[in-house]
């Protein structure tokens, strides 16, 4: 059975965390489902991975919100400072990353294919920008840098 959350109107702020600060969503056992509509995620911060959001094996959907001045530093893989995703979707509608930074990787998303495909979607309606370090456009896949503009690019005409 597939494990479902919604959240509306919601604000995720000044919270502190070793991996998804804000949000943390990880399952072995099923795919979690989350969608946030309306929501605001901001000033959070990981010691590791995902300042905004940390997700590993299920689908989150973001409605009109915004993710913005999040962080990820310093410890093990200081990366995605606004969403740290692994082995699963990120469909975002209307929503907007700016202004989340992140030590190494991913200022605004950081999506982890290592264990399986990692695949974030932004719609027309989305943006993106002043996300640190933007060496790959605030966004980074592994294992290749290089890969992640023409991978977005790709999510973004997908939706058009």
């Amino acid at each position: 059975m597939p494990l479902e959350s919604f959240f509306k109107g919601c604000n995720v702020f000044n919270n502190r965390a070793n991996w998804g600060a804000g949000l943390h969503s990880t399952s072995y056992y099923g795919e979690p489902s989350i969608t946030l509509e309306l929501c605001s995620i901001f000033a959070n911060s990981a010691n590791n991975g995902g300042g905004g959001i940390f997700t590993e094996n299920g689908a989150i959907t973001m409605d009109n919100c915004v993710i913005y001045q999040n962080s990820a530093c310093c410890n093990h893989q200081p990366n995605g400072g606004g969403v740290y995703a692994q082995n699963g979707l990120l469909n975002f509608k209307a929503t907007r990353l700016y202004s989340n930074t992140a030590a190494v990787h991913g200022g605004g998303i950081f999506a982890d294919d290592t264990y399986g495909p990692t695949t974030p979607i932004l719609d027309a309606y989305s943006a993106a920008w002043d996300n640190q370090p933007d060496g790959c456009y605030g966004f980074w896949s592994t294992p290749a840098c290089n890969n992640s503009l023409s991978r977005l690019t790709a999510a973004l005409r997908e939706q058009i």
